[in-house]
């Protein structure tokens, strides 16, 4: 996308500020459309893509708060810029809608200049966004490459030449076996989490239980293995992106099973009616952590473990809390050394 010819939809119930908003804009060579319903805006960015959109607050039928939650679950913030155009004093609906994945806010009557500068601020954001996705996925492709070449390879002097070797060259082919196996998982791991704010689903209907019962059947052999009990309470149905979710799910149950203690682990899966949310959690009988590390947890290649005592990239925490901030939720976990674990997230009610 060149922002220089972005598409922008200016949503207002009022003809005369849709029309003073799309002269300042219009100003840049922006293509400019306009609605005058929150329902209107709705069916054109289904129908028609736009580069950003120009949000009132408050409007007859659905507000802009109420369009920018429909929004929300299917752009987010960094596919569809959204700014919010209130009146003075709205500040409690500004933070609301910030919360709900608003870019940013101007109120009516804004310098033109300084409106445009944030136009522009959010396109070139959407770009830089655009461009980083490109070439993690194109830099992922290319080392994807090369390495299964050298893996193959080094796979044949493993299974073809082990033995006829002294015991240090055996060493040295299996060093080289083991680090193309960790780097094509890493690799892996950073594309699916660069891959989150541009490659999520629209939210739909999700049975949360049949999401816990496909990510149990993926995880069938860690789960025997280990000789794992498992137990899943009754779920919700909730709106939001099954892949993603997934993915959650995945991470917290396979962690309650690597990081078990000395007998087969036991994992439940509940959740709780939370104000305005459900909080579903993932408990463990497991190792523990220290509580001064919670924070450590959440960040890319953040580890409390070296590679010998259990694998892994230090990515899987930081996607969950990725996926999570995108259905509105948040992430956190409790523990003590040798007591288990429990992690929880939120997800919020329709009702709530």
């Amino acid at each position: 996308m060149n922002y220089a010819d972005a598409r922008i939809l200016i949503v207002d119930d009022d003809r005369i500020n849709r029309e003073v908003l799309a002269r300042q804009v219009g100003r840049s060579d922006f293509a400019v459309e306009t609605a005058g319903t929150g329902e209107e805006a709705l069916e054109r960015i289904e129908r028609d893509a736009f580069d950003l959109v120009l949000l009132d607050i408050v409007m007859p039928g659905l507000d802009g708060l109420e369009v920018l939650e429909i929004l929300r679950r299917s752009h987010t913030p960094a596919q569809l810029p959204v700014i919010l155009v209130s009146m003075k004093g709205q500040s409690e609906d500004i933070v609301k809608g910030l919360a709900l994945g608003a870019n940013d806010y101007v109120t009516k009557g804004t310098d033109p200049a300084v409106l445009l500068a944030r136009i522009q601020t959010q396109l070139a954001l959407k770009q830089g966004m655009e461009d980083l996705q490109q070439f993690a996925y194109v830099a992922s492709h290319d080392l994807q490459e090369p390495l299964r070449t050298i893996g193959s390879y080094c796979q044949i002097l493993h299974d073809r030449y082990r033995g006829q070797l002294d015991d240090q060259a055996d060493q040295y082919i299996d060093f080289v076996v083991d680090g193309v196996s960790r780097m094509q998982v890493l690799i892996r791991d950073l594309l699916s989490y660069a891959r989150l704010d541009t490659h999520g689903r629209p939210f739909e209907s999700v049975d949360c239980n049949a999401v816990v019962d496909d990510t149990l059947q993926q995880l069938k052999s860690s789960v025997e293995d280990s000789q794992a009990d498992v137990q899943r309470a009754e779920l919700p149905v909730l709106m939001g992106d099954r892949s993603q979710l997934t993915q959650v799910f995945q991470n917290l149950i396979s962690n309650a099973i690597k990081f078990r203690g000395n007998g087969p682990p036991k994992v439940a899966i509940g959740v709780e009616e939370g104000d305005g949310n459900w909080v579903f959690y993932v408990r463990d009988d497991g190792i523990g952590f220290d509580p001064s590390q919670h924070d450590q947890l959440y960040g890319m290649f953040k580890r409390l473990h070296t590679r010998d005592e259990y694998p892994g990239t230090g990515v899987g925490l930081a996607l969950c809390r990725k996926v999570i901030q995108r259905h509105g939720g948040r992430i956190w976990a409790e523990s003590e050394p040798g007591q288990g674990s429990t992690f929880y997230f939120t997800i919020p009610r329709p009702d709530g």
